[in-house]
């Protein structure tokens, strides 16, 4: 009977399952004094130690869950080598606009465009044609009037050729002269600002077909003064 208490009780302590199986052993051995004598308390000691350690020496699976016999969870490996560059994702969608930044430094000024002028007057001549319009025009700094007596393409004639023509004429206006009569007034202005005027007498025979207005028909450009300020 202390054999049985003893039995009893480590298997209680140590599992339940083991303590049925200790008295069942002994309950099949009743009638033999020596079975009853070896199941001892260092037997009963012995059944539960292990069962502890059975216990003890059991551990989960990191992958599957499952509990394994005889884990022990060993030092750290080394760390491994870095992965493969992953492809690269989608372009997300484009942020809000910024704001407007600041306005830039003017540029240089580009370089000077074709300049021109052009004007026009009713001439009353003491001769035939009688009333006639005459023309005058500037182009790349050159003083051009037209004398419709002149066939064409010989109308045209240059005034560069009389003496103090201005360099650099950028503007010019034609008008009747008060006297003599029968005779053109002509100011140009240049790109520094200076006013120059001359006077061309029209004779009744029509200059001959020609480029050059020069003395013999218009007097020399002579400066004007403009306005102070």
């Amino acid at each position: 009977m202390t054999a049985v208490a003893l039995m009893m009780a480590c298997g209680t302590a140590g599992s339940p399952n083991t303590g049925v199986a200790a008295a069942s052993t002994i309950a099949q051995t009743a009638g033999s004094t020596a079975v009853v004598q070896q199941a001892d308390a260092q037997s009963v000691l012995r059944m539960t130690h292990g069962y502890h350690r059975w216990k003890s020496c059991r551990c989960r699976c990191g992958r599957c869950g499952h509990w394994r016999d005889g884990c022990v969870r060993g030092r750290r490996g080394p760390r491994g080598l870095p992965g493969e560059k992953g492809p690269c994702g989608k372009q997300g969608p484009s942020g809000e606009r910024g704001p407007r930044g600041e306005r830039g430094l003017n540029g240089q000024a580009g370089p000077s465009g074709a300049i021109s002028s052009i004007d026009t007057t009713l001439v009353s001549l003491t001769f035939p044609p009688y009333d006639t319009n005459f023309t005058v025009y500037v182009a790349d700094g050159t003083t051009w009037i037209q004398d419709p007596r002149t066939a064409p393409p010989q109308a045209w004639h240059s005034l560069a050729s009389v003496p103090g023509y201005p360099d650099g004429a950028t503007g010019v206006s034609l008008t009747e002269a008060a006297e003599p009569l029968s005779s053109l007034l002509i100011t140009v202005l240049t790109s520094d600002g200076t006013l120059t005027k001359t006077k061309c007498i029209l004779t009744a025979p029509p200059p001959p077909p020609g480029l050059d207005w020069g003395t013999t028909y218009c007097a020399p450009f002579t400066v004007i003064t403009p306005p102070a300020g």
